[in-house]
């Protein structure tokens, strides 16, 4: 056997115990990858923040728009059959809940719903029509197991009231409805967000026609006075656009230098000289342009006022002596300077010699 060939076989050896040796120890130990836990993903630095859309035939409109947005990545669950006067809306939270609980999870929820919330509704106490004090309480309480979901898996969640229609009977509705969401909106810790008036004329009305996201006028409803053009959806979506841009901010400000703890250090022979805190100082107006207040007792403390200066005292000079004012008599020593010279500057004869 060769030298060359011998050394080359022994390598080979070498390096299949070694990957032998790596890998043993794995399987020895049995180890699985685990689950991620519902709710303890974080999404990477450079990641889109998901925006999950949940509701009706009016928030399938939102998602749409939404997606027109690039900075941002849209998940949807919505469906015609959602509703929170259906018979299936027991059936939704679970579904619900189990979106929230997978590893993608959403950064900022929106939802939209009540374009067919028409139906009565009944509990132990009885059945009530739309419109009735027993509808509005269960249908308050619907708003409140649905902001729930969100609320106990910690994402931000607005309510988005439904636009004007066509119908006028229907826009009545509606405007009972968004007050009913509002109000609970409030009440549970989410945000709500109006957007009945985008869709109507200077008199109120309805209106199909009107101004687009960029302000241009367009076509922003659909014939039968409840869809959406693509320019209706993207303007839908535009009642979003503060919340959706706090997500900038919030993921900004997370990355962003803590100035309340920075410490910086002093130049050796200058601030010592001065007695400057520079970290502290930074501290202070860190705190200032945040609006937050600054103690007093944090500031440096100066004298309450100079020293008492009264006008009708007489001076005194720096020994403590009476200083006079008064001018010496006759004129000053060696003012004379003599009769002037031919030549001189001084010698203003005529004529010049």
């Amino acid at each position: 056997m060769s030298e060359p060939f011998s050394r080359a076989l022994r390598a080979a050896c070498l390096a299949a115990a070694l990957l032998g040796a790596g890998a043993a120890p794995l399987h020895a130990q049995g180890a699985a990858p685990q689950a991620a836990k519902p709710g303890a993903a974080r999404p990477q630095p450079g990641t889109k923040p998901i925006v999950l859309v949940v509701g009706d035939r009016f928030a399938t409109a939102l998602a749409d728009g939404l997606e027109a947005d690039p900075s941002i990545a849209v998940s949807r669950t919505t469906g015609d059959g959602f509703g929170l006067t259906k018979p299936s809306f027991a059936d939704s939270l679970p579904t619900i809940r189990e979106r929230l609980a997978r590893a993608d999870k959403p950064s900022l929820a929106a939802v939209m719903v009540g374009a067919d919330d028409r139906d009565p509704l009944s509990d132990a106490s009885g059945r009530f029509a739309p419109g009735t004090p027993g509808w509005t309480r269960i249908y308050g309480d619907r708003v409140d197991q649905v902001s729930k979901q969100f609320r106990d898996a910690g994402v931000p969640l607005v309510w988005v009231g439904l636009p004007a229609v066509r119908s006028a009977d229907l826009s009545a509705d509606i405007v009972r409805q968004n007050g009913i969401i509002r109000d609970r909106a409030a009440r549970d810790g989410a945000a709500y967000v109006d957007s009945f008036d985008g869709f109507t004329d200077a008199a109120g009305r309805y209106s199909p026609v009107g101004p687009d996201a960029d302000g241009a006028t367009a076509k922003l409803r659909r014939a039968d006075g409840l869809g959406f053009t693509r320019a209706g959806a993207r303007k839908l979506a535009s009642f979003l656009a503060p919340e959706v841009a706090r997500l900038g901010r919030g993921a900004a400000a997370a990355g962003a230098t803590d100035l309340a703890n920075l410490t910086i250090d002093r130049a050796r022979g200058f601030d010592a000289a001065l007695d400057v805190d520079v970290g502290a100082q930074i501290r202070r107006e860190a705190a200032q342009g945040a609006g937050r207040p600054v103690a007093l007792a944090a500031l440096p403390q100066g004298p309450a006022a100079g020293p008492v200066l009264p006008l009708t005292a007489p001076p005194v000079a720096p020994d403590g002596q009476l200083a006079s004012l008064a001018l010496p008599a006759g004129p000053p020593v060696a003012a004379d300077p003599g009769a002037p010279r031919i030549g001189r500057a001084d010698d203003f004869s005529w004529p010049k010699p």
